[in-house]
């Protein structure tokens, strides 16, 4: 958080805002599920040189990491629990962002 709130924000902590710990823990979030998106075609490809039935379905949805998706987005991605450590770090409630 303390990353992007510096480098994809330009605020220092103590003049961000809780809006700006928000979007400073939706962009590293962002990050990682572009991480996970960008690796999976090419699992899904090296399993394809071995099976002969594979498809893919991707879907992007434009509200990602809007409200309630971005909780869903950190325990699926495993980093639910250090979101909120980090969130404790800033004296900050996860569900209060």
């Amino acid at each position: 958080m303390r990353h992007h709130l510096f480098s994809s924000l330009a605020k220092s902590p103590s003049l961000a805002t809780q809006h700006d710990y928000y979007a400073a823990l939706a962009c590293g979030t962002a990050i990682q599920l572009c991480t996970t998106w960008v690796d999976t075609p090419r699992l899904h490809q090296a399993h394809r040189q071995n099976t002969t039935n594979v498809r893919t379905v991707s879907y992007l949805s434009a509200n990602t990491l809007l409200g309630p998706h971005l909780e869903n987005n950190l325990v699926n991605l495993g980093l639910r629990e250090a979101a909120a450590a980090a969130c404790s770090d800033w004296a900050l409630d996860l569900q209060e962002l």
